[in-house]
């Protein structure tokens, strides 16, 4: 709820200007892992929700990750998941001074290290000092295998991780995992003020969490 985001929306072409994504720690604790103007940062699930529909923001949807069938390299995926979030765990925030070049790689297929297309991309490719919320996002799922390894993360904005952006067309090229569609999420003290403005009737549209007091 910022006149930033809501320039980065209009600008964009899309209802969102900020993703993350939820991760695990491993006793299996959900975590939300994003990238944003505190750097890089790693919180419980339920209390970060909870600090943007207090604080930040008016909407806030997800979107669940399914398996096609279950697969046997499951401790790979998830032991890969760790590794990256401790390694980007603490890198700085992108500035402003970056959006020009933010700008000039959506669709350019450029890393912000520098990485260029015609290159191949090495097994664990240096990561950049900064990501932006959807680059980072990408990036883990390129590692975890669950998107082509050409895949490029800093050619991402938030509208590609949307229904029918960027990501979803490229976890349906690898083929082992898909997106469910957007639904939004209600904390249960707004549900019954709002309930009939987001929807909540219709099965499967939204997801109510228990607010922490």
């Amino acid at each position: 709820m910022t006149l930033p985001a809501a320039v980065f929306r209009a600008v964009s072409l899309c209802n969102w200007d900020h993703v993350g994504v939820v991760v695990t720690n491993k006793d299996g604790k959900l975590l939300l892992l994003e990238a944003g103007v505190d750097g890089t940062v790693v919180c419980p699930l339920e209390r970060r929700l909870t600090e943007y529909h207090e604080l930040f923001a008016d909407q806030i949807s997800w979107r669940r990750l399914r398996r096609t069938q279950p697969v046997a390299d499951e401790p790979t995926v998830v032991a890969a998941m760790h590794q990256f979030v401790a390694e980007v765990e603490g890198l700085r925030a992108t500035t402003p001074f970056e959006l020009p070049r933010m700008v000039l790689a959506h669709g350019s297929h450029r890393w912000l290290d520098g990485h260029s297309p015609g290159q191949p991309l090495a097994p664990s490719p240096p990561h950049p000092e900064a990501y932006w919320c959807s680059e980072i996002i990408v990036e883990l799922y390129r590692r975890c295998g669950l998107v082509p390894s050409g895949a490029v993360a800093a050619s991402c904005w938030p509208a590609d991780l949307a229904d029918g952006g960027k990501l979803q067309a490229w976890l349906e090229l690898a083929g082992c995992v898909w997106l469910e569609p957007e639904r939004r999420v209600i904390f249960e003290t707004a549900a019954a003020g709002k309930h009939e403005a987001w929807g909540s009737g219709a099965s499967g549209t939204c997801w109510k969490i228990r607010k922490i007091v």
